[in-house]
């Protein structure tokens, strides 16, 4: 355990399993979408070191609820290549899943993120987000700024998985050539 960010995070916990009893939250439970979205954008649009929740947080979530969730991600930096957001989504997978009382699956706008019941009772999206920019800062040094969003408030969720959904074939398409 980080004795400046108190999340447990390591390999031991990876896919770990959380029986329905112990789960709070499953975001992405098949009618309700997840996805994580990371895009590179100029260093002044980003507020560095910078988290929060669009909606209900963590805590206010009731017991074995299925929500919608989308992960928005800014990451900058002198000459951020656009596909480095790509890069920075699939390491997403390997944050997540390796923090105790959490399993993610999935990637992009095929995700799923089931969250304990302890998890809840110490931690709050603000908390995620920061520990996201800090694992990203450490495994990327060319990324000087970054901020999370995380968006539970349902009426925005179709208009950023739309938003997201291009960049992800604009990146694509990049690929292919």
């Amino acid at each position: 355990m980080d004795s400046i960010f108190p999340i447990e995070y390591g390999a031991e916990y990876s896919c770990e399993e959380i029986p329905f009893k112990d789960m709070r939250i499953l975001f992405g439970d098949g009618t309700n979408p997840m996805f994580e979205w990371v895009s590179v954008k100029p260093k002044f649009m980003i507020q560095d070191d910078f988290a929060r929740v669009v909606g209900q947080d963590l805590f206010e979530i009731p017991m074995h609820t299925g929500l919608a969730l989308g992960i928005v991600g800014m990451i900058g930096g002198d000459n951020l290549p656009d596909e480095l957001g790509g890069t920075v989504e699939k390491k997403l997978d390997e944050y997540l899943n390796n923090i105790k009382g959490l399993k993610h699956t999935g990637c992009r706008d095929s995700a799923s993120l089931q969250v304990s019941y302890e998890f809840t009772k110490k931690y709050r999206f603000a908390d995620l987000g920061q520990f996201l920019i800090k694992k990203i800062k450490e495994d990327f040094p060319e990324i000087e700024r970054a901020e999370f969003k995380f968006v539970v408030a349902f009426r925005q969720i179709p208009q950023l998985l739309e938003a997201a959904r291009r960049d992800y074939a604009k990146r694509d398409s990049k690929q292919t050539d």
